[in-house]
C-alpha cells in the first residue's frame, strides 16, 4: 500500500552520529542487547524509559544513536540521541534523556545495542561513497546494446569533523590504528546512523586520516572507513503490509 498523502517534509541533516568500538585481534566478536521502551514516546519529548531484554550492567556512552522499530507493521524508524550517560542494570526499567524526539515512538518499539562503542564527536559529514566493480557481459543477444553485472561493491564512510576535547573515539580507535603500530591494520566495528533512523554497520578500517593544524583555527579531523566484507543496512522507511524488511508486498523476492 503506497503513502495516503504525498510526502512534503525532508529530513534535516542533524543529530546523525558515528559509534565505533575497536574489535578484537582476529575476531568480530560483538556483545548485543535489545532496549525496549515500553510506554513508547511522544514527538517533542527529552527522555524517553527502556528496559534491556537480556540482563546487562552496562554504561551507555552520551552521544550514542539507537534506532527504533515499532514491534508490529512499522512504517518507519525512529533515530534517538543520548545526551547524558545511561547505565542500565540489568533488566531494570532506566530513563534516558536524550534529544528531542523529531518523531513519535510506539509502544514496545526495541532498539539494537552494541556494546563497548562510543560517539565519534564534532561531525560535520558523514557521506557514504559506494564504489561498484562492473565486469561487461555484452554479448551476442545484446543487440545494439549492452549489459554488465556488478560483482562487488566498495562500501566507504567520508568523514569529516572538528576535534573536541575527550573524543575517546577519535584518540584510542581512529587515531591508534596510524600512530600505534601494536594496533596497525586493526579493525573497527562502526555504526553510522542518520536522523530517519536508517543504519550503516560492519567491520571497517580507517584507510586515510588528514589533521589540518590552521593558526587561529579549531582542529579538524578527516578520515576514511573502508568496511570490511559485508555491511549490515538498516533501512528507514517501510511499505504498509509489506515484508518483514519492508519491501512492498508485490514483489518481495
Amino acid at each position: 500500500m503506497a503513502l495516503a498523502n504525498r510526502p512534503v517534509q525532508t529530513v534535516i541533516l542533524q543529530n546523525f552520529a558515528l559509534d565505533l568500538k575497536m574489535l578484537g585481534e582476529n575476531n568480530r566478536n560483538l556483545s548485543v542487547t535489545t532496549l525496549t521502551c515500553g510506554l513508547g514516546a511522544l514527538e517533542g519529548a527529552t527522555s524517553i524509559n527502556v528496559t534491556a531484554t537480556t540482563g546487562v550492567n552496562y554504561t551507555i556512552a552520551a552521544g550514542t544513536a539507537l534506532s527504533f522499530i515499532a514491534p508490529t507493521s512499522p512504517l518507519g524508524r525512529v533515530e534517538v540521541l543520548l545526551l547524558a550517560n545511561a547505565t542500565l542494570s540489568g533488566t531494570s526499567t532506566i530513563s534516558l534523556t536524550i534529544a528531542p524526539l523529531l518523531d513519535s515512538i510506539a509502544a514496545n518499539s526495541t532498539a539494537r545495542l552494541v556494546q563497548d562503542m562510543f560517539p565519534l564527536l564534532g561531525i560535520t559529514n558523514l557521506g557514504p561513497q559506494l564504489s561498484p566493480t562492473v565486469v561487461d557481459t555484452t554479448h551476442a543477444q545484446s543487440g545494439s546494446g549492452t549489459s554488465s553485472a556488478i560483482v562487488r561493491t566498495k562500501r566507504e564512510l567520508t568523514v569529516e569533523g572538528i576535534e573536541y576535547v575527550g573524543d575517546i573515539a577519535l584518540e584510542q580507535f581512529v587515531k591508534r590504528t596510524f600512530f600505534d603500530p601494536i594496533y596497525m591494520n586493526r579493525e573497527l566495528y562502526a555504526i553510522a546512523t542518520y536522523p530517519n533512523g536508517s543504519k550503516l554497520e560492519g567491520a571497517s578500517k580507517v584507510t586515510a586520516l588528514t589533521m589540518p593544524a590552521t593558526q587561529m583555527e579549531v582542529m579538524k579531523y578527516t578520515f576514511t572507513l573502508e568496511f570490511q566484507d559485508e555491511i549490515f543496512w538498516t533501512p528507514a522507511y517501510y511499505a504498509s503490509g509489506g515484508s518483514s524488511i519492508g519491501f512492498p508486498n508485490y514483489n518481495p523476492n
